[in-house]
Order: structure tokens, then C-alpha cells, then sequence
């Protein structure tokens, strides 16, 4: 796979939603709200590129934060489809071919 910063697969994402006929509420919702934390992580740490293990990392880090009570089962469940979103991330990063 192609590097590709995180940030840029969020950006691709969003695009590809907006192209699915997504309505502006729901790309708010998404990517506002759901691939951009996802972002500030992997950044926070010092990942710009995106990174399966990384964003394995932040799937463990979610659900430690879940299991010990700091955040509640939705919050989990929401901010977990942000990162699970990779299989699309995946799928953008590879077909980005310059």
C-alpha cells in the first residue's frame, strides 16, 4: 500500500461519501465527529502516515478506556466505526496511484 497520511484518507473518505449520496448531516456526523478523533490520535502520537497497527493500537486503547468505565458503550461503539472505516481507508490508499 501507497503511504498516505491519515489525515488525507479522512479527507478521501469523506469525498467518497459525499459521492455515495450522503447527506450533509450524515458527513458531519461521520467525519466530524467520527474519523477526525481518529486522526488527532494517531497525530497525538506522532503518526501522520497511515498505519494498520496504529490504528489496532487505537482500537485497544478504546476498548481499555471502555472496560475500565471512562467512557460509556456508545461513545465506545461510535468512535470504534470511525476507526473501523480503515477497510475503506484501505481500499482509497490503494487505489491512489500517482
Amino acid at each position: 500500500m501507497d503511504e498516505i497520511s491519515v489525515k488525507e484518507l479522512a479527507v478521501k473518505t469523506r469525498e467518497a461519501l459525499r459521492a455515495s449520496g450522503a447527506a450533509e448531516y450524515s458527513l458531519w456526523r461521520q467525519y466530524d465527529q467520527n474519523l477526525l478523533p481518529v486522526v488527532r490520535w494517531f497525530r497525538k502520537r506522532g503518526h501522520e502516515m497511515f498505519s494498520e497497527e496504529v490504528a489496532y493500537l487505537y482500537l485497544n486503547e478504546l476498548k481499555k478506556r471502555f472496560d475500565c468505565g471512562e467512557i460509556k458503550r456508545n461513545y465506545y461503539l461510535f468512535m470504534r466505526r470511525g476507526a473501523a472505516r480503515r477497510e475503506c481507508w484501505r481500499y482509497l490508499a490503494a487505489t491512489r496511484r500517482k
